[in-house]
């Protein structure tokens, strides 16, 4: 402790001289690196620091007030996503000599941005309103025009783009959900592998992660009662961000929020009582209509037109799933999916997509760190089974929690026909924050102690005498 205290003020102390030495060495460096690195390289040494200095004091003003404890965990996490990023750059650019979809990414948007700078585009064509692989490309584009085509630098920023869909994930479960472990919820969501690694190139996931997010905060800022414009704009802006790239999440995720929200109403919990349950049901008619649109888009943008042409919704939806099995099979890390059958599998495709591999499981160095996170996230739901026996009753009460069960759930059915281990647990990580939710809630108490406990603390407690 003394030691600790004696490091303590000697940083006090020696700060400014510290933060010079920090400043030479950083020019230092950076001089270094443009004179021997190509731009792709070390355009990231004028990306970072700005990034921090930017998202340090927006964290803090985040989590500021009553979550201000988790202000430093937010810097932490930062800096770790910073790392995961660049970890994430060296496997596919070094490991994989990049053969991935971010090389083709960054092909595209260098060329969209030099069309901006040379005149021959407008600033209007590098504006993403496309689906799918050509809203990323068009995206990277317009972030090129105005930050630079570094490709270090690019997966810097997409990575910051994924970073704050967990921090909208965690400011979200801290506003909707009453008692919820929230140190702990920060900690599982900043230290997670999966959300330091798979939504940190430059790519879908980390997009789809802030969309995700997104639409989870607006939500939980209409569930705790904050009916206004800007709860608004992110969960619209949210869902039409994530119907752009990959409208399936998005109608997974609208499609939770909706039965959440259903829930809500029977139940008359959400929303605050001035808000009237009549909006409640109103905004639940919207958010039908809004998730039947999703569906078709997300139908008409997965089948192959043959399906499309012939207008069975049925028929286009089992070849999706068939087309999805074909694509996600095969490669070095393949696997024989569950078979589902009837709605009686569905449960157990469910947990073994979102728990699979365990340490039994893996075979090499790629399918064992997966293997421990999975390993890692049962033993604690294990040893914390108390939080999990509290998710029926969470779930009457609170439509945050409802959300976050079905959007699981889902998530985990309609990837459960995919037969590569890679492609799963990338795309799997992004359900991986409203799973973490159902390991940070209120610890369950039968109701007899419960009501004990409420009477002890009711009762007047005696005055302690002083000795003496």
């Amino acid at each position: 402790m003394r030691a600790v205290q004696a490091i303590r003020r000697a940083v006090r102390e020696y700060s400014q001289f510290l933060v010079l030495v920090a400043g030479v060495g950083y020019v230092m460096v950076t001089g270094w690196a443009m004179a021997t690195l190509s731009y792709d390289i070390w355009g990231a040494a004028i990306v970072a620091p700005i990034m921090v200095m930017v998202s340090v004091p927006m964290l803090r003003r985040t989590f500021r007030g009553e979550f201000s404890h988790l202000a430093n965990l937010a810097v932490v996490g930062l800096i770790l996503k910073l790392a995961g990023t660049l970890l994430r750059y060296y496997v596919v650019f070094g490991a994989y000599g990049g053969a991935a979809d971010a090389e083709n990414y960054h092909s595209t948007g260098r060329m969209l941005a030099g069309g901006v700078h040379d005149g021959t585009l407008s600033i209007i064509d590098v504006i993403p309103v496309q689906q799918g692989t050509e809203f990323i490309r068009t995206l990277t584009g317009l972030l090129y025009t105005f930050v630079g085509s570094s490709k270090m630098a690019g997966f810097l920023w997409f990575g910051l783009m994924g970073f704050w869909g967990v921090v909208f994930y965690i400011k979200a479960a801290c506003l909707a959900v009453p008692g919820l472990a929230q140190r702990r919820y920060a900690l599982l969501c900043f230290l997670a592998p999966s959300l330091i690694f798979w939504p940190s190139s430059l790519g879908k996931e980390a997009w789809m992660c802030l969309c995700l997010g997104l639409m989870s905060y607006g939500a939980a800022q209409l569930w705790g009662g904050r009916w206004h414009t800007r709860s608004l704009v992110p969960l619209i802006g949210g869902t039409v961000g994530a119907g752009l790239v990959r409208p399936h999440f998005a109608f997974i995720w609208l499609g939770a929020l909706v039965a959440a929200m259903a829930v809500g109403v029977v139940v008359g919990r959400a929303g605050r009582a001035g808000a009237g349950r009549l909006l409640q049901l109103v905004l639940t008619l919207v958010a039908v209509v809004g998730l039947v649109f999703v569906a078709q888009v997300t139908v008409s943008y997965l089948s192959p037109s043959s399906t499309a042409e012939q207008g069975s919704t049925t028929s286009a939806i089992d070849v999706i799933s068939k087309e999805t099995s074909r694509r996600s099979t095969g490669g070095g890390s393949s696997f024989d999916p569950m078979t589902v059958s009837s709605p009686a599998d569905y449960p157990v495709a469910a947990f073994r997509t979102l728990t699979r591999p365990l340490l039994f499981e893996a075979t090499g160095i790629t399918s064992l760190i997966p293997a421990v996170e999975t390993t890692a996230i049962l033993f604690i739901a294990l040893i914390g089974w108390r939080r999990l026996f509290s998710i029926p009753r969470a779930m009457r009460r609170v439509p945050y929690v409802t959300f976050c069960v079905l959007a699981s759930l889902m998530c985990g059915l309609a990837l459960s026909r995919f037969g590569n281990l890679g492609i799963l647990v990338r795309q799997r990580s992004l359900a991986w924050p409203p799973l973490l939710v159902l390991l940070c809630l209120p610890e369950w108490r039968p109701r007899s102690r419960t009501l004990a406990l409420a009477a002890t603390a009711s009762r007047p407690q005696p005055l302690s005498r002083s000795r003496g």
